[in-house]
């Protein structure tokens, strides 16, 4: 609040504005002629520039008194071309707070282990249960036609979410079906060969798309430097692109999760990129990307001796397309197993790179050394 003297200062700084014209318009006023109407100006004065000097603090403390992450600048796209497209995403949020504290509780975890908005990470698997296809005894002919089995299920794929927690670790928020991909354990090689990828992608703000024909949805980040280097006959558009996780149930080679979930998984995704940022080994800061990796089943050595040579040569054959070079499916198995084992005995995502070039070229596989942190209000 102002002092007095100074408040006075300011009445008599502008009583010639006042006299000659109105307080807050510019129609004409009569000065003042007797003492009487000179106190009545000046009380009407003093009461309107005490609205003024105490309207133009609070303007300022509202500002600063903004909480987080309510005074964050969106990065994902925020113009929406369906009016209830925000009530989808609150309602998902909505949805998966009360699912974090339900999974708290059944699982016996601290309250708060899950927060909204955390460093999350996604784990896909085109079929869950492996199991299920495989005989109590098994002969040459149940390995061959194990890859036929898987090919022709979809809609046993599941999309892990794991949330980071204050120790630095992930912990496992949920399972969430998804209603419908291409079961094929084979990765996608070749633009409409509606094979769903398999390996390890990053999820950018600038994909995450509020107006999708397909309820939400964002991209995974398919190609990445790898599918492009393995489709050596064109190494720039040859690979296909626009992979979703998105809603509905009905897919040609995306993760369709329904309706409900995607509300759910989007509003996870939404808000866990537009409250992180990630400073690197150097010191410098730049924009947080989601980890995504995809699997054709869980990679273990036991699931992937169940399959035989002969029948994966011939799929790999089958999918060549226009790729250029033949694909060897235990050879790329058998490396981004590294990747699955890694995140398995640590729950923190490494860091993924490609080395080597064209169809030679593989994942690589490192400690993380990026450190992801809560964007800080402007």
């Amino acid at each position: 609040m102002q002092k007095p003297f100074f408040r006075f200062v300011f009445f008599l700084s502008i009583l010639p504005i006042v006299f000659g014209q109105a307080a807050f318009g510019d129609a004409p006023v009569s000065r003042p002629s007797t003492p009487e109407e000179m106190l009545r100006s000046i009380q009407l004065l003093g009461g309107r520039a005490g609205e003024l000097s105490d309207i133009q603090p609070s303007r300022i403390d509202s500002c600063e008194m903004e909480v987080w992450p309510d005074c964050l600048r969106k990065i994902t796209y925020q113009i929406f071309k369906h009016p209830e497209t925000p009530t989808f995403i609150a309602r998902g949020e909505a949805n998966v707070k009360k699912r974090m504290k339900q999974n708290e509780k059944a699982r016996g975890l601290p309250a708060g282990t899950f927060v909204f908005g955390a460093p999350i990470f996604f784990r896909a698997f085109k079929h869950a249960d492996l199991k299920k296809f495989l005989p109590a005894i098994r002969t040459p002919d149940s390995k061959a036609r194990l890859l036929h089995q898987l090919d022709e299920e979809e809609d046993g794929g599941i999309l892990e979410v794991w949330m980071r927690t204050n120790s630095g670790e992930y912990v496992l928020f949920h399972t969430y079906d998804v209603k419908a991909l291409m079961g094929t354990p084979m990765t996608k090689r070749n633009d409409g060969d509606f094979l769903t990828p398999e390996g390890f992608y990053e999820i950018d703000p600038l994909h995450v798309n509020p107006n999708s024909a397909y309820h939400l949805s964002f991209d995974v980040g398919y190609p990445n430097e790898y599918d492009l280097n393995h489709n050596v006959r064109d190494s720039k558009t040859g690979a296909g692109n626009e992979i979703m996780v998105h809603g509905i149930c009905a897919s040609i080679g995306c993760f369709a999760m329904g309706d409900p979930m995607i509300e759910e998984i989007y509003s996870l995704t939404e808000a866990s990129l537009n409250r992180n940022q990630v400073v690197q080994a150097d010191g410098r800061f730049k924009q947080y990307r989601i980890p995504m990796q995809s699997f054709p089943f869980r990679m273990t050595k036991e699931n992937i001796g169940e399959f035989d040579p002969i029948s994966m040569r011939g799929m790999a054959t089958h999918f060549q397309g226009g790729a250029g070079s033949t694909f060897d499916i235990p050879t790329f198995w058998e490396n981004i197993r590294e990747g699955y084992e890694k995140f398995e005995s640590t729950h923190i995502p490494p860091k993924v790179s490609v080395s080597g070039k064209g169809a030679q070229s593989k994942y690589q596989f490192d400690v993380q050394d990026e450190v992801i942190v809560r964007r800080p209000c402007p």
